[in-house]
């Protein structure tokens, strides 16, 4: 009643049946890592991230660069002395690109920096380093770049890729530091190949022993610009080879286990070094010092009184060198910028750290000298009252005025200085890589927590104007500008960037009237830096606001501008020829504005510009004219020549040449006058 009976039917159903029981073990089996893969992932704890290179084998293993174990590290550390020996650093800065971003909201945000994260990880520093270093290179290749500076290729130990990873030891802590100082002396990112040579180059010359006792002075050699390090002498005649870069480290090096310097150049920090390496000298002249000088650190200031000033030189403009060596300097005597050489010259010598600071003032150009003086920090001498100087940054190459040396005596240090340049480094290269919220939110945290800290805000600003509209508005402009006005006092070299951002952000699309109510307020603000020294401020202030008018072609304002500012700084001599320095640009401006007016015909055209040159050469001659021979001392009569020059030259341009001729006769009949009174 039930059928016949089929076995091969039953036996068939209860294979089926089997098979739906034992599917799902059969597929949490085949989902399940292999024991390899596990191993893997246990070390590593990497996967593959969105937009990360997925075919680059073992280097895809790096590990969360946040992950503070050691089994992290170590994984890290295999990896990187693989891809050295391999020539692979491509491949592996390529998924170490991906993990920096993947990190960066982690460690980077709006309102908090996780710099704890950054230190405790062993391995994010470190690998922000090295791509950091590979972009300014141009090239993810360093070994390349090194190779024609291997002095001795039989030689592994002294390779490019032993160099390499010497530099990534320790937590790469001496690639971090040589880019830290890079980024903290605003070094260019073209010498940066150069630096890295010379860096290397030192390396080799150093007994393994000796390379972190002298870092601090590797690295300084090493941020020295190409052409400053290879500079013209002021030597003349000289057929005595002039010391290296690599050389002049040998020496103080040598010098420093002898105990022949003054100060002890292992402690020294590299940005202050920069300014002991910063000589173009022969092996003569640093004999001479050795054998010849026996001031103390403390008071080497004095070797600028001990050369005898020559007033004969200075009124008669007479050189009597034949090869401006020390030697010949200290007998025959000379001038202020003579001092100034041999003062700083012969401190870097002995290892102190000097520069030679050259200005502007009451009584003429002047030279003079900052010391590193032991406890007092950076002191001057020689300067006589001036304060307008600038100092030749051997790592950017650009002229800073004194303020900002004399300042560094309260200036960031150890840890402080380190978080300080590690987030400036870190918006860098998170900059580079397109993470621009994560960039921003770095610089403004670095600027918000070292707000005197100069390189700071250029970075802050740079990082802006990489960002573009999309992220920063007229208002973030605005807010960063309030924040350096209030920060003049204390940096003034912040004023520069308050009034680039005026200009060239915050100005756009403005009226005349509402860019001349925000300029006139500058204006007052920056006048208070006159006495500070800081004219190069008022002249870029003065600019701004005059060519205005001077655009518009309107003369009377133009003069009214200037006239009150003639009679307010009459009797600082500096101040005027700054004044006239500028009006004299904008009149030259104002004469293009006139010529470009289609309407005016060519007589009426010359006779406006004429009239315009005479309004301000006879508000010169009233305010400056009636005072300029008041004293019979030679220095504050020859800038008194100097600007009766000027006012001539506006005479000569109003047409007026006969007037002319008899201000500068004038000019010259009391500067000779004021030499025979000597």
């Amino acid at each position: 009643m039930f059928g016949a009976y089929n076995p091969w039917k039953i036996w068939r159903r209860s294979i089926f049946m089997l098979s739906l029981l034992l599917y799902p073990l059969a597929q949490a089996q085949e989902d399940a890592p292999s024991q390899t893969e596990q191993s893997t992932q246990d070390q590593t704890s990497s996967e593959v991230l969105p937009g990360e290179p997925s075919n680059y084998g073992v280097y895809s293993d790096v590990p969360d660069l946040l992950n503070a174990s050691s089994e992290a590290t170590k994984t890290w550390v295999n990896l990187v002395d693989s891809a050295i020996r391999k020539h692979e650093l491509s491949q592996l800065i390529s998924v170490l690109k991906s993990r920096i971003r993947a990190a960066a909201p982690n460690i980077i945000s709006a309102d908090r920096f996780n710099y704890t994260a950054c230190k405790t990880s062993k391995i994010f520093l470190p690998s922000l380093d090295l791509c950091l270093l590979t972009d300014l290179l141009g090239t993810a290749d360093p070994q390349e770049v090194l190779a024609p500076a291997w002095q001795d290729p039989n030689k592994e130990d002294l390779s490019p890729d032993a160099f390499i990873s010497w530099l990534l030891q320790g937590n790469g802590r001496v690639l971090h530091r040589l880019l830290q100082n890079f980024e903290l002396n605003s070094g260019a990112s073209s010498q940066v190949p150069y630096t890295l040579t010379v860096f290397y180059t030192i390396w080799q010359l150093t007994p393994a022993k000796e390379r972190m006792q002298y870092l601090n002075l590797a690295i300084a050699c090493s941020l020295v610009r190409k052409e400053i390090a290879e500079q013209k002498p002021m030597l003349r005649q000289c057929t005595e080879p002039l010391l290296s870069i690599t050389e002049l480290y040998n020496y103080f090096r040598e010098a420093d286990k002898k105990r022949n310097l003054l100060t002890d150049i292992k402690k020294l920090s590299p940005s202050d070094l920069l300014y002991v390496v910063q000589l173009r000298l022969p092996q003569s002249e640093i004999n001479y010092v050795q054998k010849k000088m026996r001031f103390r650190r403390d008071n080497w200031g004095d070797a600028y009184a001990s050369i005898e000033y020559m007033m004969e030189r200075a009124t008669q403009n007479s050189d009597p060198y034949k090869k401006y060596t020390f030697d010949e300097i200290k007998k025959l005597g000379g001038v202020c910028r003579d001092q100034a050489y041999y003062t700083a010259c012969t401190a870097k010598c002995k290892g102190i750290p000097a520069v030679i600071i050259v200005g502007d003032g009451d009584r003429g150009p002047h030279a003079w000298v900052a010391l590193l003086s032991g406890d007092k920090g950076w002191t001057t001498t020689g300067s006589y009252g001036y304060n307008t100087g600038r100092y030749l940054n051997p790592c950017s190459g650009f002229y800073q005025h004194e303020s900002t040396l004399l300042d560094s005596n309260n200036r960031l240090s150890g840890d402080k200085l380190a978080m300080a340049a590690d987030g400036i480094m870190l918006s860098v290269y998170l900059g580079h890589i397109d993470c621009k919220e994560q960039s921003l939110a770095a610089a403004k945290f670095v600027t918000s927590n070292f707000p005197l800290l100069t390189a700071a805000w250029h970075n802050r600003i740079r990082m802006m104007e990489q960002c573009g509209d999309e992220l920063v508005t007229e208002k973030d402009w605005k807010k960063v500008h309030s924040e350096l006005s209030r920060l003049y006092k204390k940096n003034s070299e912040l004023i520069d960037l308050a009034q680039n951002i005026q200009t060239s952000k915050l100005m756009e699309g403005k009226s005349d009237n509402a860019r001349k109510n925000v300029l006139k307020k500058d204006t007052r603000k920056i006048s208070m830096f006159v006495d500070t020294g800081r004219m190069d401020l008022l002249s870029e202030a003065l600019r701004r606001q005059a060519e205005i008018p001077a655009r518009n072609g309107n003369a009377k304002e133009l003069a009214s501008f200037f006239k009150s500012l003639m009679k307010q700084y009459a009797s600082r001599a500096d101040v005027f020829m700054t004044i006239l320095t500028v009006y004299k640009a904008m009149l030259g401006e104002y004469t293009e504005a006139v010529q470009g007016n289609e309407k005016l015909n060519e007589k009426k055209q010359e006779a406006l510009v004429q009239s315009a040159w005479r309004t301000a050469a006879k508000d010169a001659m009233t305010y400056y004219g009636k005072r300029a021979y008041e004293t019979n001392d030679y220095f504050a009569i020859s800038k008194a020549h100097d600007i009766m020059f000027k006012i001539a030259e506006f005479w000569r341009m109003s047409g007026d040449g006969d007037r002319a001729d008899d201000i500068e006769d004038e000019a010259e009949r009391n500067l000779r006058a004021s030499k025979g009174s000597i």
